[in-house]
């Protein structure tokens, strides 16, 4: 579904529950907006995913504003400073900017861009620095896949770049690409292939502890809702799951993707169905089967989901949907659900205060607190990045989740020093570089084991929250 469309069936889906919502109950968190997108010379109109940097900044891209009007990436710290570091250019394919950054292992941040001028008219990837200069390195075809707007870059275990495009390709049902250290952009599969494949990915791939690809498709396979998907690196996919075109008993058109829980299981929303036809929030099992932990309803003040859900280090899930209040759905809500089922309503944002239209997944930054986007509303009218403490301690978050012995492995945090600073690999000591306080290169040492690596600090210990897994 491309951003027209998904922004259009939003809206409409939104205002056909303004008749019956209620009003939200006030949230006990702490929320605040950390800068207000509009003012003359800024970018507006923030959208896609947040990336903490090495330097613990956060870095982020807009659709709009900017020296061209088209947008461009910006980095705020912590504290709501905000700078933009560089602006798009349509003749140098950038338009449509909209899925955010991903930082990959070489520091270096990517992301897509729907259009351009010709030839980046069916989408492009760029890379960007934090010194601020944007370069296009691929550009998108009919035949590769065009709209790659559905989900941020996904890096592989061999430093391969994975993305999806919702239409196009050899069937016109979007496609799988992917981007190498060369630029070459390679189709790798094209949804749509048979009877029973998905078509219109819905979200970014997922690369999960087994080492493959995990996605959604918004339509299509055999009961024509969508799917959910395993891929191989090499493009072979194999649909885990169908979904229903109509009905109450399962969720309709799967957005976002998914992620892994603990139990090698995979949580999703979907946009719509559901008991109340209001979108679902499910989990996917090992047998393939779908259990449906969440049916949104009137009571709950908010419906829809479009966003990739957030596994936090209190092995809950977090996400975004449309929110209503007082009669009317103009704005986004946050909310916690357990693995067991268990919902919780965190924080309804005002449109005029803090933002509308929710255009991000929520980060969840290595120091314990969430992190979004709006793409319109605030202060200025052009949107909004936001933060949501909810009690959450910090954490150490890895790049890549597995390797082998004597290989590099990013880690994220704060508070690293290089003499009061310890690594270790499920209690096997890891040599170690330190890069900044936030960020260090740890080497898994002889005798690893797969298991939680923590990071010992002056300021206390951090663990992962994903688990390590030592290859061979």
């Amino acid at each position: 579904m491309t951003l027209t469309s998904r922004t259009t069936t939003v809206l409409a889906a939104i205002a056909s529950l303004a008749m019956n919502s209620v009003a939200l109950p006030a949230g006990a968190q702490t929320f605040n907006v950390l800068h207000a997108f509009g003012a003359t010379g800024d970018a507006q109109s923030p959208r896609g995913v947040v990336a903490q940097g090495q330097d613990g900044v956060l870095y982020g891209a807009t659709l709009k504003g900017g020296t061209n009007g088209v947008g461009g990436v910006f980095s705020v710290t912590t504290g709501g400073t905000e700078t933009l570091l560089g602006s798009f250019d349509p003749s140098t394919g950038g338009t449509g900017c909209n899925t955010g950054l991903l930082l990959a292992r070489d520091g270096t941040f990517y992301g897509t861009c729907s259009g351009g001028v010709d030839p980046y008219s069916y989408g492009s990837v760029y890379s960007a620095r934090t010194k601020g200069f944007i370069v296009t390195i691929s550009e998108n075809n009919p035949s590769t896949g065009s709209d790659p707007d559905e989900g941020q870059l996904t890096e592989g275990l061999d430093g391969t770049l994975y993305s999806v495009a919702a239409t196009g390709g050899a069937n016109g049902g979007g496609t799988v690409f992917s981007v190498g250290s060369d630029g070459a952009l390679v189709d790798i599969h094209d949804f749509g292939s048979g009877a029973d494949d998905g078509v219109g990915p819905s979200g970014p791939l997922t690369l999960a502890s087994d080492g493959n690809f995990y996605g959604t498709t918004s339509a299509g396979g055999k009961l024509g809702g969508g799917t959910v998907f395993k891929m191989t690196t090499t493009g072979q996919v194999t649909v885990l799951h169908d979904f229903p075109s109509e009905g109450k008993k399962e969720g309709i058109q799967p957005m976002g993707g998914v992620v892994e829980g603990d139990r090698g299981e995979f949580y999703g929303v979907t946009f719509s169905g559901g008991a109340n036809d209001l979108g679902t929030v499910f989990a996917l099992k090992q047998t393939g089967k779908v259990q449906i932990l969440h049916s949104f309803s009137v009571a709950d003040s908010m419906a829809f989901p479009c966003d990739s859900l957030v596994l936090a280090n209190d092995r809950n899930f977090y996400g975004e949907a449309a929110a209503c209040k007082d009669g009317k759905c103009e704005g986004s809500a946050i909310f916690e659900v357990t693995s067991k089922g268990v919902f919780k309503l965190l924080h309804a944002l005002s449109p005029t205060t803090d933002g509308t239209m929710a255009s991000s997944p929520l980060l969840l930054d290595t120091n314990g607190t969430f992190y979004g986007l709006t793409e319109s509303g605030g202060p200025n009218g052009g949107g909004t990045m936001y933060s949501l403490n909810t009690g959450l301690p910090p954490f150490a978050s890895l790049s890549p989740s597995s390797g082998a012995i004597g290989a590099t492995i990013n880690i994220y945090g704060q508070g690293f020093t290089q003499k009061g600073t310890k690594v270790s690999f499920k209690g096997v000591k890891a040599d170690f570089q330190l890069i900044s306080a936030n960020f260090l290169q740890a080497v898994v040492p002889a005798g690893a084991t797969s298991g939680p690596v923590k990071v010992k600090t002056p300021g206390g210990t951090l663990q992962s929250i994903q688990t390590f897994t030592v290859s061979h």
